[in-house]
């Protein structure tokens, strides 16, 4: 269901009765698309009611939302749900690792950081606490700069107070006394580059005084100076270059390379290019062309075609020009990342480029296995030729393994009205693996077609597997598309008592989903079950 803005319930209506009707909305949720992208329904409904004896009833719901722990509730900003979760933790034993503070922090969510720091301090002396993050309070400052770079690099504008706090709390620098030094501020050099890239100014002017123009010229000064002395880190040198040039700022590119030279330290010129390239900032390719002796070509092209810079291929064009001996290669990038553009652009140095048997079949394959129906809409529109050549029919599994393939799969069985293609048990074992619930359903009610599911035993189980090297972010992020998956195949009347066992793997924390899994009537053989068991300690023992 889609969230809509909730109002408080009518005084007509009672509260017992209204919260049941939003703990069935709730639970509804969990099937939307993306539900750990996005979980402001759920505190959208939580919000609804005025407090009252029976928001236990709303707890009971969050208890049903087995994926909503400690972590993920901070990696999404919400001191509301953690405040909830402690409250519940005589219910419900709380779930957490530092992995809630880093992502916290990386996500820019000062107030949830600041909440975890004073439960450290409110439980550090108690006997009886149900958070044991004492050892919190000791975390390295190195490793929680690691996560503050994260935070600066993604650009959010909430990144300037997390650094602020980084440096009042963490770094205990009271610059209010002493001003601006700046060769203690060059100890954060690397949260320079991706500053100045993403417009971050108050960051600079902070340590560096209120000239944004002089702050510049200080940070790569001393910034590329503190990046060579790092001795715990040998690359950061060549980390703060590429990062000089990613800052798409010629001013403070130049300043850095300038004071690398004057250190005679090694400047990693090509990976400088290849940056330069991803960045799209055509002033900078051509410094590095016309005065670093760097020279451009079809790899370096591609590094701009990837980050979908097409007026970089423009200007590439103008300047160089690309040979019929590269239209391939256009087309190849079209295809392979969607981009019309370089299609129409090989079609142009090459009309009869598309014609070739060889051509065709890759080109269509690849654009099919990627979900760009867009391409395919547009080689129809132009008549071009859909050519097999000894390659066989286009092979539709692929393109199962993400949401976007919906639209390529109802082109090809419904719209295109050809016949050239194929699929296998593997399409619904993709579909179920990678938790495309609306791939399965199109399979299911519109595509017309047989649905092979898979024969062997314990092809679920398979699907479903964690791998154990899965980082926390993976594991509670996967878990309510797990979920919702899990309920499709429940409900799809595609799996029965008599043909295959129902299985999944979840986190072994978690007991939820397999016991709404032993409710649903569906058979679990010892075998399988003996099989999750193994697995799930496996990952715990891990």
């Amino acid at each position: 269901m889609n969230a809509a803005p909730c109002i408080t319930p009518p005084n007509s209506l009672p509260i017992e009765l209204a919260e049941v009707v939003v703990v069935l909305a709730m639970r509804t949720n969990t099937n939307a698309n993306s539900p750990f992208r996005d979980p402001a329904p759920i505190v959208t409904y939580l919000n609804a009611f005025p407090d009252s004896p029976a928001r236990d009833i709303t707890r009971a719901a969050i208890m049903q939302m087995w994926w909503i722990d400690c972590d993920w509730a901070s990696a999404h900003g919400h001191v509301f749900l953690l405040d909830l979760l402690l409250a519940m933790v005589e219910h419900r034993s709380l779930q957490y690792s530092k992995w809630a503070l880093f992502a916290a922090i990386e996500n820019c969510h000062l107030d949830v950081v600041e909440w975890w720091y004073a439960q450290a301090r409110k439980y550090q002396a108690a006997t009886k606490c149900p958070l044991h993050i004492e050892s919190w309070m000791s975390i390295g400052m190195d490793k929680l700069k690691e996560h503050v770079l994260r935070a600066v690099q993604s650009g959010n504008p909430k990144a300037i107070g997390v650094v602020q706090w980084f440096i009042d709390q963490i770094w205990g620098w009271d610059m209010s006394g002493c001003g601006v030094v700046p060769e203690r501020a060059a100890q954060l050099a690397l949260f320079f580059p991706p500053a100045i890239q993403h417009g971050l100014w108050p960051i600079l002017t902070t340590l560096f005084g209120d000239d944004q123009q002089a702050a510049v010229l200080l940070a790569a000064h001393y910034g590329a100076r503190m990046a060579l002395r790092c001795t715990f880190n040998e690359t950061q040198g060549d980390e703060f270059c590429i990062g000089a040039v990613s800052s798409r700022s010629l001013v403070f590119a130049r300043q850095v390379f300038s004071q690398f030279k004057i250190l005679d330290a090694h400047v990693p010129i090509g990976d400088c290019a290849k940056a330069a390239f991803r960045s799209g900032h055509v002033e900078m390719m051509e410094w590095l062309m016309d005065e670093e002796g760097v020279v451009a070509d079809m790899e370096l092209l591609k590094e701009a075609v990837q980050a979908k810079h097409i007026h970089v291929v423009h200007w590439y064009m103008t300047r160089f020009g690309i040979g019929k001996e590269y239209v391939g290669t256009l087309l190849d990038w079209g295809a392979k990342y969607g981009l019309i553009e370089l299609l129409e652009l090989g079609y142009t140095i090459d009309p009869q480029c598309l014609v070739f048997s060889v051509q065709a079949p890759l080109l269509l394959q690849v654009a099919t296995d990627q979900g760009h129906v867009h391409v395919l809409e547009w080689w129809q529109a132009n008549n071009l030729p859909v050519v097999q050549g000894q390659l066989g029919p286009y092979d539709l599994d692929a393109a199962c393994t993400h949401e976007r393939s919906v639209k390529v799969l109802d082109w090809w069985v419904r719209k295109s009205g050809l016949t050239c293609y194929q699929y296998s048990e593997r399409a619904v074992f993709n579909a179920t693996s990678n938790n495309c619930v609306a791939v399965l359903e199109w399979w299911k009610s519109k595509s017309g077609l047989p649905v092979r599911v898979p024969i062997q035993d314990g092809f679920l189980l398979e699907a479903f597997s964690s791998d154990a090297s899965t980082s926390q972010l993976g594991t509670w992020q996967k878990a309510p598309r797990v979920g919702a998956t899990l309920r499709w195949w429940m409900q799809s009347g595609l799996l029965t008592k008599d043909d295959y066992p129902v299985e999944v793997v979840v986190d072994p924390n978690q007991v939820f989903l397999l016991d709404r899994f032993r409710k649903s009537g569906i058979l679990v053989g010892a075998a399988s079950v003996w099989a999750l068991a193994h697995d799930a300690c496996t990952m715990h023992a891990t």
